[in-house]
């Protein structure tokens, strides 16, 4: 046996022996915080609930924001609605104004589930919401929670297959006329490659 191993050797015993000698309390005591570390936890906890306010409230005005876009172009639409059926009639004003306070009254009957969450514009939004918070997560179906703490309403977890039942491949092109285009490439995109991060982690290889 060497110097080197013999020193090495008395140095793991050393070490063995250093740490049989301790006691419980002693081991314990090596895991536990300084009071300066603990200190800081309730500042900690309380800079991160300050964040996550500071986030609920700037999202908020942009989510007023596209529901008053939504609203303008239903008024839009109805607009154009209306003009196109009075254009035979002998009194398009008087038509026009009873029209539009029939199309106003029944919009504004309407919950915000019916007025937006189906809305393209609104889906892409809370997209955009989503993968900021949740980048590996699919998003879930819009509901009618409007507290939910993270600003995304939540009913139930949708997942969409996209792989083929019978021959287990990937689709090509999965997409649908029930969805927005790039949501749903978005979907295949991430999909796909959260499923080729899986294979790779789950391989094992020998290193000599």
């Amino acid at each position: 046996m060497t110097k080197a191993s013999t020193n090495a050797n008395t140095s793991m015993s050393a070490i063995d022996e250093q740490q049989q000698s301790k006691t419980i309390k002693e081991v314990l005591a090596d895991f536990s915080l300084l009071s300066y570390q603990t200190d800081r936890l309730p500042s900690f906890l309380n800079d991160y609930d300050s964040v996550m306010q500071n986030i609920r409230q700037a999202i908020a005005p942009l989510d007023d924001n596209v529901r008053g876009l939504i609203d303008l172009e239903h008024q839009i639409n109805s607009q154009k609605a209306i003009f196109h059926d009075i254009q035979q009639r002998g009194d398009p004003v008087g038509h026009y104004n009873d029209r539009w306070e029939r199309e106003m009254a029944d919009y504004q009957t309407l919950q915000p589930k019916k007025k937006y969450y189906t809305h393209e514009n609104y889906l892409k939004f809370k997209q955009e919401i989503w993968d900021v918070h949740h980048p590996e997560a699919e998003m879930p179906a819009l509901g009618d929670d409007e507290e939910d703490d993270d600003g995304d309403i939540i009913v139930g977890q949708t997942k969409v297959s996209l792989k083929c039942p019978l021959t287990t491949e990937w689709f090509k092109d999965p997409v649908s006329s029930l969805f927005d285009d790039t949501i749903m490439a978005r979907r295949v995109e991430r999909t796909q490659a959260l499923a080729a991060n899986a294979s790779q982690t789950g391989k094992f290889y020998d290193v000599e």
